[in-house]
């Protein structure tokens, strides 16, 4: 089946009701910023990583960098869900209720990124500390730059392999995408099988994964002292959260939310695009000194900026014609 509007849906909320005009106002303005936020932290990681303005332990810039593409992706899904729930319009959805490319296309590719993300991310930089703590002296063998490569690209296999598959099935006419006036997004259907696969790659098996290996370091951290829990704080601050951000997913996912109100499940489900903007904030509140450089690289370019701009400005002015002995006037803008 192609896909097709079910019901012409209402653009904005002006068309609303009072009550639901106001609740579609804070709700599309909260994911909007909060993909704008996460989307903007994420850059000034990157740009961490990018400049080698600290260089972490291990492979771990490598592995947070996999991370931050993650939450890139989380970000823009929670901005276009939020520019749809203030206008559908926005999210592709026409003015007689037809969804139009972007719409057609663009839920296989959230619907997989969203569940996705957090915890199949945080499995290759947990390996690294996993070495790090249990078996330090292995750990420049089994954690190279090839090997970390490798984990990375495992990690994104799973989502690779899903989302094809669901963009063969769409153009096969086995998969149906209809707009969701309920939730003010365009959304998959009648796909109950691919969903529990979903959970169950992107969700169930990084638990369990996760779960095993900080077991074994926690049992390590507490038999060799705690100084040693330093070498895991932000992989394990990453990997709390993003099991914490994960509970919306289940929870809707088993139906355990059935008896919530329409605000309240919009609330509820919207929490977990929180994490693109918590894990960036993780990231500099656990490296204090990245932090600091990187404020100081922002006023030394906010300084340089304005200093190049002044520079632009005329430095003097013509002599005058009435007065030709009269000198002319230098304005010195370099100076400070």
């Amino acid at each position: 089946m192609r896909a097709n509007a079910t019901v012409v849906p209402v653009h904005h909320c002006l068309d609303d009701s009072l009550a639901v005009c106001d609740f579609r106002i804070a709700m599309g303005t909260y994911l909007t910023v909060v993909g704008v936020m996460g989307i903007l932290l994420i850059g000034c990681v990157v740009f961490c990583i990018a400049k080698q303005i600290s260089k972490l332990p291990g492979r771990q810039d490598l592995f947070l960098m996999s991370i931050m593409l993650n939450d890139v992706m989380l970000g823009v899904a929670s901005l276009i869900w939020g520019l749809g729930v203030l206008d559908t319009r926005l999210c592709g959805v026409s003015e007689t209720g037809e969804l139009n490319g972007f719409c057609t296309q663009w839920p296989i590719f959230r619907e997989n990124a969203v569940k996705k993300s957090f915890v199949t991310s945080s499995i290759p930089l947990t390996f690294d500390r996993f070495f790090s703590i249990v078996l330090p002296d292995q750990h420049p063998v089994w954690v190279t730059y090839d090997t970390s490569l490798i984990m990375m690209g495992l990690q994104w296999l799973p989502f690779l392999l899903l989302t094809c598959w669901d963009f063969a099935s769409y153009n096969m006419g086995l998969l149906e995408i209809v707009y969701d006036e309920r939730w003010h997004k365009c959304v998959t259907t009648d796909r109950r099988t691919m969903e529990n696969l979903q959970v169950t790659m992107y969700i169930f098996i990084p638990i369990a994964i996760l779960g095993t290996l900080y077991g074994i370091m926690i049992y390590n951290i507490l038999k060799k002292g705690l100084k040693w829990a330093k070498q895991a704080r932000t992989a394990m601050m990453i990997s709390g959260s993003a099991v914490a951000f994960t509970i919306p997913s289940i929870f809707i996912h088993f139906h355990l939310v059935d008896g919530f109100s329409y605000e309240e499940l919009i609330v509820f489900e919207s929490l977990h695009y929180l994490g693109c903007v918590l894990n960036p904030v993780i990231y500099f509140a656990t490296n204090p000194h990245i932090a600091r450089k990187l404020w100081e690289r922002i006023v030394e370019g906010t300084r340089n900026t304005a200093r190049a701009a002044l520079i632009q400005f005329p430095k003097g002015r013509a002599r005058s014609k009435g007065n030709p002995n009269d000198e002319k006037t230098i304005y010195s803008v370099t100076q400070f």
